[in-house]
């Protein structure tokens, strides 16, 4: 068995006036945002996902058989997941936000089975990069990425990290990454495919976009092309 959970909280404050809706419930085309995310990790063999979240959301019937929820307010992202990973049935599980979309096969990350692992990718900055000596323009470089890595917002980890190191309340990025890293317990994978994160009304844009031309790709029987 593959598990999962799913961290879907988020009014998605940043998108207000233009949308109203929560975060999860964002429509990308043919799915909301989380039943996105539920069926491409159904479509990687997932097959037990633990939805972590302030309250539900009506989920495709197509998926609901896969789904299970974990309800609880204000306990942080390492809270929810502690809370939610009572409902695990194994011993290991994936890990993920339900606004980082990425493009490559969740399994990589949990091969070899560390204790616990960290999906990282090199941001791409949202402004051209103009070159120069002195005062001379030698030229100009077009949204490149930089020179380091940030957290993509996927995770693998063993339960008994979670039994351990997970707060009943508090953030996972501010508690528990810091710690395992200080002791040498967190193992990065570098991203090679496309990641596309939503916080910004241009960002939920961009993934309809992006979507949009993928699904037209699929239904002309021609293999996606997705910009890296």
């Amino acid at each position: 068995m593959n598990e999962a959970i799913i961290l879907a909280g988020g009014e998605a404050w940043r998108l207000k006036p233009n949308i109203w809706v929560p975060k999860p419930q964002l429509k990308l085309n043919t799915w909301t945002l989380l039943e996105y995310q539920i069926k491409w990790l159904v479509d990687h063999k997932f097959d037990h996902i633990i939805i972590a979240s302030d309250k539900k959301y009506k989920v495709h019937p197509l998926y609901s058989q896969y789904i299970e929820w974990s309800i609880e307010q204000h306990l942080g992202t390492g809270g929810a997941v502690l809370v939610a990973s009572d409902k695990l049935q194994t011993k290991e599980f994936y890990l993920m936000n339900v606004d980082d979309i990425v493009f490559y096969n969740p399994l990589e990350l949990t091969f070899p089975p560390e204790e616990a692992k960290i999906l990282v990718s090199k941001p791409r900055i949202g402004f051209g990069r103009v070159n120069l000596r002195q005062d001379i323009v030698l030229g100009f470089k077009e949204k490149p990425y930089l020179d380091f890595y940030v957290s993509v917002g996927h995770y693998f980890f063993k339960k008994h990290i979670v039994d351990r190191f997970f707060p009943d309340y508090g953030n996972l990025e501010d508690t528990v990454l810091p710690e395992l890293a200080r002791r040498r317990k967190l193992k990065a994978y570098r991203l090679k495919g496309k990641w596309i994160t939503i916080n910004t009304m241009k960002d939920y844009l961009y993934a309809v976009e992006v979507l949009s031309n993928i699904e037209k790709d699929i239904r002309k029987g021609r293999t996606p092309s997705i910009d890296v």
